[in-house]
């Protein structure tokens, strides 16, 4: 497996925990996950 990291702002990262909570999700890296395959499929 290879890890993939990037870097947000406190805003960016209280938006993904806005839609995970929304989402019911509370794994980051499945959401985040989830949200790349979604686009890209």
């Amino acid at each position: 497996m290879t890890g993939i990291y990037f870097k947000l702002t406190e805003r960016e990262r209280q938006l993904i925990e806005q839609k995970m909570a929304l989402a019911g999700v509370y794994n980051t890296s499945a959401y985040i996950r989830k949200c790349v395959l979604t686009v890209t499929l």
